[in-house]
């Protein structure tokens, strides 16, 4: 039985892949299975409109045994779309069998760090996030920011997602300094005690990869590889799948993640 983003065992490597066709991503997902990677994330913002539909998705999801993430981000090029028109692609990919999607935290109201606390948009999200699940994928609700966090300031955050229906929590802050990273190491560990749900905390800037690659080892529910390793911006902060899977198979298949 295909296993889905939420029955793998964790922390488990998800390929990041990002192509211009169905045809290049359906490619690329096949490549990355034999890669090692044992999930397979897709950003589908580069595609074209009529490679999103149901019909044409299903092809992806299952042309691989590896559960399926679908993103849809706003820097698509162009930026002409509305989140109502992601919202629809999403739905789409849900329907045609992704195993998750992921639903921005300022859906609807974009907001700086990507949270959004307008009853009126949360309500929407909500809606969006129902829909999603009668379409028989699961949500990780996700903020992608600027600026560091404190601790405290994350776990709030990924709390509220939580409420909003979630099934997954992500969140991607900066780290740019040494005290930022220490904050970074108490923040994975407070999230870990804390979070009802599974959680994702990747960090961007100078020390992005070196957070990274000790998240998983706490807590952090995968590792996201990019795939092909020269897939446009997914190589500033991701490693190669191949080098997180030999990460996985030398240490953290070693260690204790449930503290």
């Amino acid at each position: 039985m295909k296993q889905t983003f939420l029955t793998l065992p964790r922390p488990f490597v998800c390929a990041l892949i990002m192509q211009d066709s169905l045809e290049e991503t359906i490619a690329a997902a096949h490549n990355a299975d034999f890669a090692g990677a044992q999930a397979i994330g897709v950003h589908m913002r580069m595609m074209p409109a009529e490679d999103k539909t149901p019909e044409r998705l299903a092809a992806l999801t299952q042309c691989t045994v590896r559960p399926v993430l679908a993103m849809h981000y706003r820097n698509e090029p162009g930026g002409a779309l509305t989140d109502e028109d992601r919202a629809e692609f999403l739905l789409n990919a849900a329907r045609a069998g992704a195993s998750i999607v992921d639903v921005m935290g300022d859906f609807y109201d974009p907001s700086p760090r990507e949270w959004s606390g307008s009853e009126a948009a949360v309500a929407r999200q909500r809606q969006l996030i129902e829909r999603i699940h009668r379409a028989g994928s699961a949500v990780v609700m996700s903020s992608h920011m600027k600026e560091s966090l404190s601790a405290e300031e994350a776990l709030t955050h990924l709390r509220s997602f939580e409420e909003r229906g979630a099934d997954v929590v992500k969140i991607v802050p900066q780290v740019n300094t040494e005290s930022e990273m220490q904050e970074a190491f108490r923040t994975i560990l407070l999230l870990r005690r804390e979070l009802k749900k599974p959680f994702i905390y990747v960090a961007g800037g100078r020390y992005g990869r070196h957070q990274r690659a000790i998240a998983p080892m706490f807590g952090s529910m995968l590792s996201f590889g990019a795939y092909p390793a020269h897939c446009r911006e997914t190589t500033m902060f991701q490693q190669p799948v191949e080098t997180l899977r030999a990460l996985q198979t030398c240490l953290y298949e070693h260690l204790d993640t449930d503290l």
